[in-house]
Order: structure tokens, then sequence, then C-alpha cells
């Protein structure tokens, strides 16, 4: 999509954001940000309930979890 992109900005044309194929990634894109935001908001809210009820400890499996859902969530965002 970025090369489509440096194509258009070379012809001049500026229809790009107007095409179809660009409509339905970015749309798709939106919908991988909001899944993504509500699996770290997910993460969140399990850190905040282990460091606030002690007692109850999050398994060794769930802290996994909770790292990949992060790793995934940064590398969507900066890459």
């Amino acid at each position: 999509m970025n090369d489509d992109v440096l194509e258009n900005q070379k012809s001049g044309d500026c229809s790009l954001k107007d095409s179809e194929p660009f409509k339905k990634q970015y749309a798709a894109v939106l919908i991988q940000l909001n899944e993504v935001n509500e699996q770290v908001s997910s993460a969140l809210y399990r850190l905040r309930q282990r460091n606030t009820y002690q007692a109850i400890p999050l398994h060794g499996q769930g802290q996994l979890q909770i790292l990949l859902i992060l790793v995934c969530w940064s590398t969507l965002i900066i890459g």
C-alpha cells in the first residue's frame, strides 16, 4: 500500500484514498487496532487486579499471555 501511495504522489494522483482497496485496508487496520486495544485493556486490567490483590496470584501462563499481547500490540503500532 505504501508503494501505491508513493507512486500516486509521484504521478500527482491524489485519488488513492478514494479507492476501494485503500478503504478496505484502512477498515481492516482499524478493526485490528480495536481488537488489540481490547486485548491490551484486558491485560492491563488483569495486571491491576494482580497488583491490587496479592492474595490471588496470576499464574505464569497468564503472565506470558499478557506479555505476548503487549508485544503484539507494540509491533502492530510501531511496525
